[in-house]
């Protein structure tokens, strides 16, 4: 891309590159990105997503059916992508919603227990779910014994190293558990664990495959 972009400040026109012009063809695979963060190594960061590039890479999963595809992602990540345990909630207001309490409702009536901060327990209660309220020391002993194996924390504000969210946060990422802080991830996440329960055993080729080059190099491929 450096390379397009310096031939373009030259003067050479995009007609005259070998890449073609106009929209890529449609290609019969989805690609998902999932960033990768470093929390558990680097103290004191907050790992709740902001303005801020925080992820120190990023991890492309491949497939034809977007559901593997997204299961190879949080696979290469590394993650724990737990089967049954228990969740713990603490959402800030503008997240209690209807979609909030089905994406949870689907965790629940997967096996996971639910566990909560007051406020959120409140909301999941209006919505039929059946959840336990923990404080912020019940949390913590919670992971520790193996009784919270998933964390969705949205917070209502980042970055406050003396808030009860944050100290939840950096206990859960140290202990490599997945940490979710926004309900469109932990949906996501959602897909990853249903596909492991299933028994789905991805099925990796390169890039090129994927793609259809059939000139790929044996040394340097991409493997999805």
């Amino acid at each position: 891309m450096v390379k397009l972009a310096v031939a373009a400040m030259l003067g050479r026109r995009l007609t005259d590159m070998p890449y073609g012009v106009g929209l890529y063809p449609k290609m019969k695979f989805t690609a998902v990105k999932i960033p990768v963060f470093s929390g558990a190594k680097l103290t004191d960061v907050d790992i709740a997503l902001g303005p801020e590039m925080k992820s120190t890479g990023e991890i492309l999963g491949i497939d034809e059916d977007y559901e593997k595809a997204v299961y190879k992602g949080f696979l290469a990540t590394g993650v724990s992508i737990p089967e049954s345990g228990g969740v713990y909630v603490s959402l800030r207001d503008p997240e209690k919603s209807a979609r909030t309490a089905d994406i949870l409702r689907r965790y629940a009536e997967r096996g996971f227990a639910l566990y909560a901060s007051a406020g959120t327990a409140q909301f999941l209660a209006g919505h039929g779910l059946a959840c336990g309220s923990v404080d912020v020391s019940g949390v913590k002993r919670g992971i520790a014994s193996g009784k919270i194996d998933i964390v969705i924390n949205v917070p209502k504000i980042a970055n406050r190293s003396d808030s009860d969210s944050f100290a939840i946060r950096r206990y859960a990422i140290e202990r490599n558990l997945p940490v979710h802080t926004c309900m469109d991830t932990a949906e996501a996440f959602l897909i990853a664990i249903e596909r492991k329960k299933a028994g789905v055993k991805p099925a990796y080729r390169t890039l090129d495959e994927y793609i259809g080059r059939t000139n790929a190099r044996p040394s340097g491929t991409v493997l999805a």
